[in-house]
């Protein structure tokens, strides 16, 4: 992280909350379950692609935007949250957050909780730093923390990244030496935002194996979104995950 760490701003909505940093929105604090309209939807509504879904730990906390669209859709599972940051745990104890349950919050640093975690249906990588005056992934992300994740993940899990265009490899090295720990999965696309969401799956095959085809994914996807009532409902494209080839980049599949 950067010597010099910025401190998110705070703005008020008539839903709840709005944390930013440098013109990036880190969290829609909401104060009832629903819809952010942005990638939190996207992340939350590719969560339930894993089967079952029984416990899920989140990476980065923010204000609980995905949790708020997991509730939303109906996901029942128990959450495991971690941050370094209290904002958004501290804006959302002002307000009656008991929809959050069944649901544990950890302030800390998400690596080393990781790594004396148990193992999870679900791991979510929302994390990110300032820096030079902008939001980025930490440098973990592209390097140690896609082994810590596999390693926590149940033999039927899932994992999710979502990521930011890596500053200095780019997208066709960056994305690669993430998927490379995978055995399926697909990469996500949003219209709106330039996040780009990983979802890997730790074993390829089995009766889960087609719902990851991109065709497949990207029509699940849509139609959760479209239960959730989000505007990212139209706003998306799946393509297949450059698994075990780290120069391979597939087209764009709707």
């Amino acid at each position: 992280m950067t010597a010099a760490r910025a401190r998110p701003s705070i703005r008020r909505t008539h839903r709840g909350w709005r944390i930013s940093q440098h013109g990036t929105v880190l969290s829609e604090v909401l104060r009832q379950p629903g819809p952010t309209h942005s990638v939190f939807d996207v992340l939350a509504a590719a969560c339930l692609t894993a089967a079952p879904v029984r416990d899920i730990a989140l990476l980065g906390f923010g204000g609980g935007s995905v949790v708020a669209a997991l509730r939303a859709l109906g996901c029942t599972a128990r959450i495991h949250a971690v941050d370094l940051d209290p904002t958004g745990w501290t804006l959302l104890q002002q307000a009656d957050a008991s929809w959050l349950q069944p649901f544990t919050w950890h302030q800390g640093d998400a690596i080393t909780w990781l790594q004396s975690a148990g193992c999870f249906d679900v791991v979510v990588d929302d994390l990110s730093i300032p820096r030079d005056g902008d939001v980025v992934k930490p440098d973990a992300t592209w390097s140690i923390l896609p082994n810590q994740v596999v390693q926590h993940l149940r033999p039927h899990g899932v994992a999710l990244f979502n990521l930011l265009r890596p500053t200095r490899q780019g997208w066709v090295r960056g994305i690669p030496s993430i998927a490379a720990r995978f055995r399926q999965g697909v990469i996500i696309h949003l219209h709106d935002f330039e996040n780009r969401i990983l979802v890997g799956r730790k074993a390829a095959g089995g009766i889960h194996s087609q719902a990851f085809a991109p065709r497949r994914f990207g029509a699940d996807l849509r139609s959760r979104l479209r239960r959730l009532g989000s505007h990212q409902r139209a706003r998306t494209q799946t393509r297949a995950l450059p698994v075990g080839d780290r120069n391979a980049m597939p087209a764009l599949t709707s």
